[in-house]
């Protein structure tokens, strides 16, 4: 179904979906184990965000994903390097407008424990407070409990913040 999506997206012109549709095709496999075929993806999905000019938050998802790639292909320096160059916009921009930012801080708190980075409590106490920040603008406390609760992401990130205090 992606490669459909991106043929009529590509047919009709619509850049941006179409690299929304990239990002997400690269995440899913990378989920499924695709590794080289998500990379490419991924870098698909960079280079078009780049030619849309898109701003950063924008351009965090596919070069994050690639440091993933690169992690589970074993190659520990080139993801770690890269990782490192991404630090600085994921400790400083908010990432609101996409899917899903407690995943990328989720993935990045992962990357950096696995490095034994003395800044992941760092990334991992931003993302808890930016959480709890979107938890606290649902007013109703069973829906605000869901929302932490039943996202994976959300609900990782409740659990290792509650372990490092």
């Amino acid at each position: 179904y992606y490669e459909q999506c991106l043929q009529l997206e590509r047919e009709i012109g619509f850049r941006y979906a179409e690299a929304h549709t990239l990002q997400v095709y690269g995440e899913t496999l990378l989920a499924l184990n695709v590794l080289d075929q998500a990379a490419d993806t991924f870098r698909q999905a960079l280079a078009l965000r780049r030619e849309l000019e898109q701003a950063t938050m924008h351009l965090l998802p596919p070069q994050l994903g690639l440091v993933h790639v690169a992690y589970l292909q074993q190659e520990m320096a080139l993801a770690q390097t890269q990782l490192l160059a991404l630090l600085p916009a994921l400790m400083t921009h908010q990432l609101d407008g996409l899917g899903d930012p407690f995943g990328l801080y989720w993935r990045c708190y992962g990357l950096l424990v696995a490095y034994q980075d003395p800044r992941a409590p760092q990334i991992l106490a931003l993302a808890y407070q930016l959480l709890q920040e979107q938890a606290d603008k649902i007013p109703d406390a069973d829906s605000r409990q869901s929302f932490l609760q039943n996202v994976p992401e959300h609900r990782e990130l409740v659990r290792a913040m509650a372990k490092l205090i």
